[in-house]
């Protein structure tokens, strides 16, 4: 039961947390407060702000062709031997067979 009246600093504690009602909850006042200049930046940044997306979009489009352009590379270099041999190897069947 000490261990309940008691924390270890020594404070007492309340024996249960009080109910809140929702008036309380809702009359309770909200202060907003502004900085000068972030909210002139806010109000008059909207083109900025759309042409700084604009930009991120276009980068990330560009980085993505970029990779696709380096995996169809590699695609191609290594699929290249592989169809030469392939073509060659048909070939020579073929001129054995109507030889």
């Amino acid at each position: 039961m000490e261990a309940d009246v008691e924390e270890e600093g020594g404070q007492p504690r309340p024996p249960h947390a009080k109910h809140i009602k929702k008036r309380a909850l809702r009359n309770k006042a909200l202060s907003v407060s502004f900085n000068e200049k972030d909210l002139r930046d806010f109000v008059g940044g909207f083109h900025k702000r759309k042409k700084k997306r604009r930009k991120e979009a276009q980068q990330k489009l560009q980085e993505s062709q970029r990779i696709k352009r380096i995996v169809e590379r590699k695609k191609v270099e290594i699929l290249t031997p592989i169809l030469l041999f392939t073509c060659r190897f048909s070939f020579g069947l073929l001129l054995r067979v109507s030889l």
